[in-house]
């Protein structure tokens, strides 16, 4: 019986990969979670516009600080959406 519940457990813990964010199926929300694991602004590029800002910093201050930002989270696991509005 151990044997099988072993193998079981293996199997269940396979099927999932490990410290990967499921999409959400949200796109841009899925692009973030790209952008973080690859810790990379680039998935972030078409959402972003020339008035997109970090806090109270200037526009122009975007483009440097997310990378930054971006180094600085680490793995994202078990996000989920809450509530969506449009």
């Amino acid at each position: 019986m151990k044997p099988f519940l072993l193998l079981a457990l293996l199997y269940l813990a396979s099927l999932a990969p490990a410290h990967a964010q499921a999409p959400l199926g949200v796109k841009p929300l899925d692009q973030f979670f790209a952008a973080v694991e690859g810790k990379s602004a680039a998935p972030l590029q078409p959402y972003l516009t020339d008035e997109t800002r970090v806090d109270q910093l200037p526009a122009a201050y975007t483009a440097q600080l997310l990378p930054q930002l971006l180094a600085a989270i680490g793995p994202v696991s078990g996000a989920r959406l809450v509530r969506q509005q449009p």
